[in-house]
């Protein structure tokens, strides 16, 4: 096995280090020389940053049990994290041959896949962990973020439903699924599951602003200042709050509330491309076009460097 994974990209296995609990982080010294104990040690290391020791301590373990799943899914896991994605797939796959019913393998297969591109084989993953158990929310969550990525999105709503069956309390699910279901233009679902998004975390600021903009792109502006304000309370700072209430005061019709809006939003973030959309719109009505012309422009280039850093 080649122990040099890269340090810089340890960050990569932040979201997908998912772990059967026989590999649970335990920094202790070997009890014996015993597989299992070899696995534990080696995964420690790696969260400790000793990556050629856990290398090591993992390469003894499968040599010790080549048939110890766990053993495949840190080196899966471990080979994620070195940002070795391609590399990931077969260890994987191997847990999963090992031990079918280790859902956390599934997962972190499904997570790999789809970050390669890989998003029909990843969709099977999800399906091949929901036929073994049927009640998988994070397995649900998951095949709904893939069909949504493929262009399905009433299927992905349909599989976020599940999760939130399976598990009723997840904030974060019902807000993609929110989000979806104002995608297809279904506002009353929509406002329904924010409702229940911002009674879960009332304090999360996506979630209020979320749920505004879909009242806005309901035609219900009024009320979405409402809620930005709300937003404004949590986050005081929040130049894209001020923008959306200056475009809401822009749809009812009051050009001198908008661009006050827009001003300070601006003063607070300079490179706002919503800000400058707006502006935009303002000056070609007032008959300024040049200005609303720059405006457009900045909009686009703010747009464009927004989408290359994210």
């Amino acid at each position: 096995m080649n122990p040099s994974p890269h340090v810089e990209s340890m960050a990569a296995a932040a979201e997908p280090l998912l772990l059967p609990d026989c590999a649970a982080p335990r920094l202790t010294a070997l009890a014996s020389d015993s597989s299992t104990s070899r696995l534990s040690l080696a995964h420690a290391l790696f969260c400790d940053g000793q990556l050629d020791r856990a290398w090591h301590e993992l390469s003894l373990a499968l040599q010790e049990n080549p048939e110890l799943a766990a053993a495949h899914h840190v080196k899966g896991v471990m080979l994620v994290g070195s940002n070795r994605l391609d590399e990931a797939i077969a260890p994987l796959e191997t847990a999963i041959e090992l031990e079918p019913e280790s859902a956390v393998s599934y997962l972190v297969l499904g997570r790999t896949l789809q970050k390669l591109g890989h998003h029909n084989r990843a969709l099977e993953v999800t399906n091949r962990l929901l036929r073994f158990d049927p009640n998988h929310a994070e397995g649900y969550a998951l095949q709904a973020e893939i069909l949504h990525r493929l262009g399905r999105t009433r299927a992905a709503i349909a599989a976020s439903r599940e999760a939130c069956r399976c598990d009723p309390g997840q904030a974060q699910v019902r807000l993609k699924l929110a989000t979806m279901l104002g995608e297809e233009k279904l506002w009353d679902e929509a406002l329904r599951e924010f409702d229940v998004c911002q009674q879960l975390a009332p304090s999360d600021c996506n979630i209020t602003m979320a749920k505004a903009d879909a009242l806005r792109a309901a035609g219900q502006a009024a009320a979405a200042i409402e809620l930005y304000r709300l937003a404004l309370t949590i986050s005081p700072a929040s130049a894209l709050a001020y923008a959306r209430i200056g475009r809401c005061f822009y749809e009812l019709g009051d050009l001198p509330s908008a661009m006050a809006l827009l001003r300070t939003s601006l003063l607070i973030d300079t490179n706002l491309g919503d800000a400058h959309e707006t502006l935009a719109l303002i000056y070609q009505e007032m008959g300024h076009t040049a200005e609303s012309d720059r405006m457009s422009s900045m909009a686009k280039e703010f747009r464009a460097e927004s989408a290359k850093s994210s």
